[in-house]
């Protein structure tokens, strides 16, 4: 009899925005010259219809704008991440203990380097704030994936391998990642929105399904600004059910100390005609409902430091009535009201 095993990821209070492809359709109009003495053809489009057309207002739409209550300050806060936090010394310290005695670092292509020890695998990039630190015991190996698509795959445990004891929850789960992230230098000031998921095996068999067990615990820490999200950056910390770390993964670079445009000199009745004429020139019907939030978008620097940008994202909700067998996603537009 066939087993295969699945696994499986539980949520508990993380929310999850799909990212949407925006398209845009740029229409170009050429008039060609005419010889002389010769009466250009009526091509029926009035040439001042542009002109006079309304522009979209913020009634075409229903705004939430219960998140724009008030602009973030114009100042960073004065604890933040320094570009020392990728030193090799500070990553041990943090998440490995001890950096592997004997491997001398390699370059894997461009700023990003490896150590690869018996029992630890750092990778980082300083120059793009990014680090990868995986632990792999001698007691477990990691499935594989098969070339054969559909095929059950083999299980990669020891026979001698016993469950690891479960001494977390969730919170206390949540309590070691930010403990270790602090650790690293990543300050209170600019933690965000932080999850929990459980992540769970089973094994399926066509008669009877084996017990559910608990694989580990991910925590995901979103990186906040002033308390404006900032976008792509967070950090996921994992943890064995016994609490030892098992992975941690960070995109977190260091913020410029100049350059940064944080607040907004709009008012939300600005911003929401902003946004209206944003949701009409991408095509989205009036009437479609939107949420509005600040959000900062990094820009990369030479020197590996980002700067801030502020922005409000427009997250339209997917239609509610669709013809049947068809499918839609909640779309994200991007409208700037940052201060020049």
């Amino acid at each position: 009899m066939t087993t295969m095993r699945t696994i499986h990821e539980r949520c508990t209070g993380a929310r999850f925005a799909l990212p949407a492809a925006i398209m845009l359709t740029l229409a170009a109009a050429t008039a060609g010259s005419q010889p002389t003495g010769v009466k250009p053809k009526p091509t029926g489009v009035d040439p001042t219809a542009a002109a006079t057309r309304p522009l979209a207002s913020a009634s075409d739409y229903q705004f939430d704008t219960s998140k724009l209550t008030a602009p973030p300050p114009a100042t960073l806060p004065s604890a933040r991440l320094k570009p020392g936090a990728f030193a090799e010394a500070n990553i041990a310290q943090a998440f490995a203990d001890k950096m592997p005695e004997g491997v001398s670092p390699r370059k894997l292509g461009g700023t990003r380097t490896i150590v690869l020890g018996n029992e630890w695998r750092i990778e980082r990039d300083a120059q793009q704030g990014s680090l990868l630190v995986a632990r792999h015991p001698p007691d477990e190996v990691e499935e594989q994936e098969t070339e054969e698509p559909g095929k059950a795959r083999p299980d990669a445990r020891p026979p001698e391998y016993k469950p690891r004891e479960n001494t977390l929850d969730d919170a206390r789960a949540k309590s070691l990642s930010l403990e270790r992230l602090t650790r690293f230098g990543i300050p209170a000031t600019e933690v965000g929105e932080v999850t929990s998921l459980r992540l769970v095996t089973q094994d399926l068999d066509a008669e009877r399904p084996g017990p559910v067990e608990l694989m580990s615990y991910k925590t995901v820490v979103y990186r906040a600004i002033n308390g404006v999200p900032v976008r792509g950056h967070r950090a996921v910390v994992t943890h064995w059910p016994d609490g030892s770390l098992k992975r941690t993964l960070v995109h977190w670079p260091a913020i410029a100390e100049t350059g940064n445009r944080l607040t907004t000199r709009l008012s939300v009745a600005e911003i929401t005609g902003r946004a209206a004429r944003v949701l009409a020139r991408e095509g989205v019907p009036k009437g479609s409902r939107a949420s509005l939030r600040f959000r900062y978008v990094p820009v990369q620097q030479p020197n590996g430091e980002v700067t801030l940008r502020l922005i409000t994202s427009a997250r339209v909700r997917a239609p509610e009535k669709l013809p049947e067998g068809s499918f839609a996603e909640p779309r994200e537009f991007e409208v700037p009201v940052d201060a020049q």
